[in-house]
């Protein structure tokens, strides 16, 4: 399921800063790992890009990859992400 921006609601919660929708996304198997096709953006960059700890935590206790060097296109990896926004501790 994705917007026709290619959004998933998971990315759409980490943009609108909504622990408890994402909680629910989690809950009901949302795909974690999804990416946007025009950016190759997934959930966990935008939690990270957003600087929301509680959001890359949950997304990392549920499973997602968090692997230091996901790019998106911009060959922004995850990791430059946490490190921009102060989350190297939280996604490790």
């Amino acid at each position: 399921l994705a917007a026709s921006t290619g959004q998933t609601p998971l990315m759409m919660a980490a943009c609108a800063d909504s622990l408890p929708l994402l909680r629910l996304l989690i809950e009901a198997k949302a795909e974690l790992n999804a990416v946007q096709p025009e950016t190759d953006m997934s959930s966990f960059h935008f939690a990270c890009g957003a600087g929301n700890a509680e959001f890359v935590e949950a997304l990392v206790r549920a499973g997602c990859d968090a692997t230091p060097n996901v790019y998106d296109c911009t060959n922004s990896s995850a990791k430059t992400e946490r490190h921009g926004a102060g989350l190297c501790d939280v996604a490790q």
